[in-house]
């Protein structure tokens, strides 16, 4: 009986010890996210505002590159909200979406 117990208290633990990283995991997760959803949008002001005065090539370059950053926008604002759903009762496959979408996110 006492050791089904200490058996149960460990997996409790462990359980905690999960939602605890989970948690941690996830704001870190959500700030830096937020970040750079904020940096991308500053890049995309500047080319929108420098389109303005540019020519019809440079326009459609930076036509591009604005297109090009609000669909890393919206690609990292539906990730955040993929792993926030996860919820943390999946917080070991929530760990592991997090390297996956960080290691994509890197070769952009």
């Amino acid at each position: 009986m006492q050791r089904h117990q200490n058996r149960k208290s460990r997996s409790q633990a462990g359980v905690e010890d999960a939602k605890a990283d989970y948690l941690a995991e996830w704001q870190n997760f959500k700030t830096e996210s937020e970040e750079q959803i904020k940096a991308n949008e500053d890049r995309i002001d500047a080319f929108k505002s420098k389109m303005e005065k540019a020519d019809t090539k440079t326009k459609a370059k930076y036509n591009k590159a604005v297109a090009e950053l609000e669909q890393r926008n919206r690609d990292l604002k539906r990730k955040l909200e993929e792993y926030k759903d996860e919820g943390e009762s999946n917080g070991e496959s929530s760990r592991r979406t997090s390297v996956m979408i960080w290691m994509r996110l890197e070769k952009q």
